[in-house]
């Protein structure tokens, strides 16, 4: 009698566990879900660095222009420079997006999926944004002559045009990165 009640209740235990992993959001694609996510985010803080190397050589190299310590010759072979490393943060930020692009596929992962999709449209957005950074150098590269003297007015003119037409993408960028974060907290993802 009691071999048979031990029985009973092993089965029962692994009937339970059996249900319990296959209930949504329990066990079987939550796993995979985090390692996607994880390997998302260790490619996209891997790129942290970069990016703001990326945004002081940037700086540098514009304010080295506008106040006259760099040539055009020089301003032209930094701002190649700078649209070669844009393109491999572009490229390697594509690595990140089809890890979280992997989360949706995945059965009872709600959240690991509402967070890649924020990852995914902050991605984008970056995208959007270094191809408009690109254009920038591209336009202050053509306003930049050798030889002759920089015009502050265009070259103060195209900037500010750009940055107040891209205000909204960044803010955008950075409400998108916030709402992520937030909501990994949140859920402990």
């Amino acid at each position: 009698m009691k071999r048979r009640s031990l029985l009973v209740i092993s089965l029962l235990l692994v009937g339970t566990m059996a249900l319990f992993l296959l209930l949504p959001g329990c066990g079987g694609d939550k796993g995979k879900a985090k390692e996607y996510m994880e390997k998302g985010d260790e490619t996209i803080e891997g790129l942290e660095s970069t990016s703001a190397t990326l945004e002081s050589d940037i700086d540098e190299l514009i304010n080295g222009l506008i106040a006259g310590e760099s040539g055009a010759s020089e301003f032209k072979s930094g701002a190649d420079e700078v649209i070669s490393n844009i393109d491999g943060l572009v490229t390697e930020s594509k690595k990140a997006k089809a890890e979280y692009e992997k989360i949706s596929g995945l059965k009872g992962v709600d959240d690991y999926e509402e967070y890649a999709d924020l990852r995914i449209e902050a991605i984008d957005n970056a995208g959007v944004m270094m191809t408009k950074l690109k254009e920038l150098l591209s336009n202050l590269q053509d306003l930049v002559q050798e030889g002759q003297p920089v015009d502050q007015t265009a070259l103060m003119t195209e900037i500010t045009k750009w940055s107040e037409e891209n205000q909204e993408l960044v803010e955008e960028g950075v409400d998108l990165s916030e709402k992520a974060d937030k909501l990994k907290t949140d859920k402990n993802l």
